[in-house]
């Protein structure tokens, strides 16, 4: 197994770690690289992030795992059981909004840009211009959704919408410093 870690250019072979952890970095002078070759099936980098003989990687913190080619993620469900309300920059990071439109068609609110750049407490931050987040709204009631942009945030695909016991993929881009664009799929 090898683990490719940019480090600064002095040509050095580092040893980390007791004899039980067998890890031994080599540095790569002239790819300016470090390998991290070990013995062991698994690998723990700070406590959170684990490479497994595999290839998986296991990112314990954001509940982020990437094994052959694939990602996978913990998402948390938000209940929304109105006509109309707001999908919050919280609830977007959280990755699903179930939305149970009564009582006639309803509006789905973004949050501003401002929110949804910021992510939830800085989970799901949009850092720089054109990074991307995904949530999926799911409508289980009975009426068509409508999704409104809060302040500067533009939808892309405007008068789409989200049909009774349909789903969407909602794509927030970060544009700028202060806006957003949603793109709705498969509505």
């Amino acid at each position: 197994m090898a683990l490719t870690v940019i480090v600064p250019q002095d040509g050095k072979v580092l040893e980390f770690g007791t004899l039980e952890e067998r890890a031994k970095w080599l540095y790569d002078v002239s790819a300016n690289t470090v390998l991290l070759q070990t013995p062991d099936s698994t690998l723990t980098l700070v406590d959170r992030i684990t490479i497994e003989n595999d290839g998986q990687v296991t990112i314990a913190a954001g509940g982020l795992i990437v094994s052959a080619g694939r990602v996978r993620e913990v998402l948390t469900p938000a209940d929304l059981d109105a006509q109309s309300g707001t999908l919050t920059a919280a609830q977007i990071v959280g990755g699903i909004l179930v939305h149970t439109s009564v009582t006639g068609a309803g509006t789905l609110t973004t949050d501003t840009a401002t929110a949804i750049i910021a992510g939830d407490g800085g989970v799901g931050d949009l850092t720089a211009n054109g990074q991307c987040i995904t949530c999926l709204v799911i409508n289980d009631g009975t009426q068509t959704v409508t999704v409104a942009g809060g302040t500067d945030v533009t939808i892309a695909d405007a008068g789409q919408t989200i049909g009774a016991d349909e789903a969407a993929v909602l794509i927030f881009r970060r544009t700028s410093a202060t806006a957003v664009t949603c793109y709705i799929v498969g509505a």
